[in-house]
């Protein structure tokens, strides 16, 4: 689709500014607790924990174990149940 063409003097004043995004630096890794407190926080706000989430705590069962002896009863059922859809009950909630 053509572009409507503007006024010379638009055009030089648009010039001026850069279109390009200005780059972000990446944000130092989390702590195991702040993780905890993420994937806690989505369980409250009923969005469904991220695949990273999912993978921190299989990757950490010893932190996956502190956090289901630690959150409410019905966001570790709901986390569990998540855990299953995906086939990952046991590397999420380990037995104690």
């Amino acid at each position: 689709m053509p572009r409507a063409a503007l006024p010379p003097e638009a055009e030089a004043k648009l010039r001026e500014y850069p279109f390009t995004r200005l780059q972000t630096q990446d944000s130092p890794p989390r702590d195991d607790a702040t993780r905890c407190q993420s994937i806690r926080s989505k369980l409250r706000s009923d969005m469904a924990p991220s695949d990273s989430d999912f993978e921190f705590l299989k990757e950490h069962p010893e932190q996956a174990i502190w956090f289901r002896e630690h959150i409410e009863s019905r966001f570790r059922l709901k986390l569990e149940h998540l855990a299953r859809l995906r086939g990952d009950q046991g590397a999420v909630c380990p037995d104690v």
